[in-house]
Order: C-alpha cells, then sequence, then structure tokens
C-alpha cells in the first residue's frame, strides 16, 4: 500500500484487513470487510495490561528494520500477534468475570433486602470498592447500584402488599426500609399511589 495511503485502501476485489493500534495504554483493533460494493468497519480496544510484552516486541521490530532480516521479522511479528490475541483474550476473561460478579451481586441483594444494605456494604461483602461495585452496575445493568436496589425492594413490596396481610410498617421493614414514612414516599414516587392504595386497588382489580 502507498504511503499515506493506509485510510484510502483501494481493493479490486473482496478483502478483509486488521489494523492494531499500539497505543501507550490500549490497544486498537479495526476490521475492514470489502464486498466488491461497501466497506464495513469494527472497531474494538483493551487496555494495555500486564508485563511489557508488546512494549519490548515493538522496540525489536524498530531494530530490525534498522537491519532488516526477514525471518527474524517474521518471527517477532508473529510474537506480537500472539502477545495481541492474548490482551483480546484476558479482555473476554475480565467481561466474563464483571458479569458473573453483577449477577452474583444481584442474587445476594435479592435474598437479603430485609438487611440495611449500602453501596459500602455489599462492596465489602464481596471483597470490592464502591466504586468497582458502581462501575459493573453501570457496565452491565440498565440503572447503577443504588436504582436496583430501590427497584427491587419496591417490587418485593408490591408481592406483599397483594398477597398478605401486613402492616405497611412490616412490609417496609422486610424490604430494608427502616423509615416507614420513606418508605412510603419513595413507593408513591415510583407507583403513583400509596402503598395502601396499591394493595386496596390490586384487591379491587382481583375481585371484578
Amino acid at each position: 500500500m502507498q504511503a499515506g495511503k493506509w485510510t484510502l485502501p483501494q481493493w479490486t476485489g473482496p478483502a478483509t484487513t486488521l489494523s492494531i493500534l499500539f497505543g501507550r495504554q490500549k490497544l486498537g483493533f479495526s476490521i475492514q470487510r470489502w464486498d466488491g460494493k461497501s466497506l464495513h468497519t469494527e472497531k474494538q480496544s483493551v487496555s494495555r495490561l500486564g508485563p511489557r510484552v508488546g512494549s519490548y516486541l515493538l522496540l525489536s521490530l524498530n531494530e530490525v528494520s534498522l537491519q532488516p532480516d526477514p525471518l527474524t521479522a517474521r518471527l517477532v511479528i508473529a510474537a506480537l500477534l500472539s502477545h495481541c490475541r492474548e490482551q483480546l483474550v484476558g479482555l473476554e476473561m475480565r467481561v466474563s468475570r464483571s458479569r458473573d460478579l453483577f449477577l452474583a451481586v444481584q442474587d445476594y441483594l435479592e435474598e437479603n433486602l430485609s438487611l440495611p444494605l449500602t453501596r459500602e456494604s455489599v462492596a465489602k461483602r464481596f471483597h470490592i470498592t464502591p466504586n468497582y461495585l458502581s462501575h459493573i452496575f453501570q457496565k452491565s445493568g440498565s440503572v447503577g447500584f443504588n436504582e436496583y436496589l430501590t427497584r427491587v425492594r419496591l417490587e418485593k413490596a408490591k408481592q406483599l402488599l397483594r398477597g398478605y396481610d401486613l402492616k405497611v410498617k412490616e412490609i417496609a421493614h422486610n424490604c430494608g426500609f427502616v423509615d416507614s414514612n420513606y418508605f412510603c414516599r419513595v413507593f408513591k414516587r415510583y407507583t403513583e399511589r400509596s402503598p395502601s392504595e396499591y394493595r386496596r386497588h390490586c384487591r379491587s382489580a382481583q375481585q371484578a
């Protein structure tokens, strides 16, 4: 490819290319597919973690270019590509661990709603920082940690209001709300009904 023309490829037939950008902190991957009519591009980036293997291989490749040796160059490039693959596999493993942790936290919250759960106490339970707990909810869920906890507590409260004759104060405490007045305010903000109104509405609907 001509110098300075790497962003303007001219293919005569269908082709697929992989471009790798080596940044200080990240690796950038770009796959371009040309089907003869249109160009499709997929991009992915990963943080460069672990030993500085990639940096040393790039230095080696620069040294080889000063005294060209085709065999050595091919071996260094092969090692560099292998290193890139390891970084991608590492990303998949980190994403998988993050997802597993997210699901485990969800289960823990749903099973322990009556406890005075906070971001800090849950993070301590899973041996992670509060900020990382927020991070996995932002990355893996549709809402943040506090919002998720509130929604789960309210869903449990709805279930108890529909199926049991417990007092509102008892339901509030069973769902982790220390202050029943605060529980009523939050419940009405999310449902536009007070807990008592919600219970009456559900029972009227069942009898209709």
